[in-house]
């Protein structure tokens, strides 16, 4: 099984090595592993549910909701991640309708100034 270091983590996730350690501390992420040295290494999975938290966090999910998680069971989690896509899915909805808005207004303002 392919593992990497934090460096390489924090390459392939964009998120700073710092930060890995704090998410692996308030049990977002993990526990990682470690090497024989003592060294953190991040397996595939490991990889994937730093993204899932990575794009949870885009959506302006607090740390605070997500602290604990690695603690709870899976129906638990996508019970979780049901509630995030409904949030998405709500403000994609209304982005439309400011869209529509603006493009609206775009259209009459090009119409006045002809």
């Amino acid at each position: 099984m392919k593992t990497y270091s934090a460096e390489e983590t924090a390459n392939l996730t964009g998120i700073s090595k710092a930060t890995l350690r704090y998410y692996e501390e308030e049990k977002i992420i993990g526990p990682i592993r470690r090497n024989t040295n003592h060294y953190r290494r991040y397996t595939e999975a490991d990889l994937e549910w730093i993204n899932v938290i990575k794009r949870i966090r885009e959506i302006g999910v607090p740390v605070r909701e997500l602290r604990g998680v690695t603690e709870t069971e899976m129906n638990e989690r996508l019970e979780g991640l049901l509630i995030y896509q409904q949030k998405v899915r709500k403000q994609i909805q209304q982005l439309r309708l400011v869209d529509e808005f603006l493009k609206n207004k775009i259209d009459y303002m090009k119409n006045i100034t002809k």
